[in-house]
């Protein structure tokens, strides 16, 4: 599938607004309501999801700025990959 048409679905921004709420949670919950920031939580959280979407997003980046495709496309994964790093600064190395 090329990158104009994973653009054109709907999980870019829905791994971004998965991304945003990673962070807000993490961030909001200080009290650890949520057992967001248990270590076995974020383990998984980290290891099932983060760091493979970090991934994929780091190779669709690259795939955008090499000029190929329209401008929205690199606008729509910028914006993933502002999300996706924005939550793996927030939850780091914590509890690990």
């Amino acid at each position: 599938m090329s990158l104009e048409e994973v653009v054109s679905t709907m999980y870019p921004s829905w791994f971004t607004e998965c991304a945003n709420l990673l962070w807000f949670v993490y961030d909001l919950d200080v009290e650890n309501k949520t057992g967001i920031r248990d270590p076995a939580t974020l383990s998984k959280v980290k290891a099932d999801w983060l760091d493979p979407i970090v991934k994929r997003g780091e190779e669709w980046s690259k795939e955008a700025e090499s000029g190929e495709g329209e401008a929205r496309v690199g606008f729509v994964i910028q914006r993933l990959v502002d999300a996706l790093e924005r939550a793996r600064q927030t939850v780091g190395d914590r509890g690990l």
